[in-house]
């Protein structure tokens, strides 16, 4: 399964509903449940990737730390999008 997420919103939704969209999806799934995190760009291009949720003892401290790294990219920076994977 993958679903893809714009980071920074879009047409229909702005920065901030996006970026909360995507909070609660992350805590609806579950962060351990993934089994890589692409970070991609315009062009939907990997710019960074992201597979170690396994590391954290609970899905919460998981939850927290994905939030806590999603919170940091910036709005001009090179990742636009955000693609979970689960296999």
């Amino acid at each position: 399964m993958q679903w893809l997420f714009p980071i920074n919103g879009h047409a229909l939704q702005t920065k901030k509903e996006g970026r909360n969209n995507i909070l609660k999806f992350v805590d609806i799934v579950n962060a351990k449940s993934f089994t890589i995190i692409y970070f991609r760009d315009n062009d939907l291009k990997i710019v960074d990737s992201y597979n170690n949720m396994v590391m954290y003892g609970t899905e919460k401290e998981a939850n927290n730390k994905l939030k806590a790294l999603i919170k940091t990219i910036f709005e001009k920076g090179d990742i636009q999008y955000i693609e979970f994977v689960r296999k």
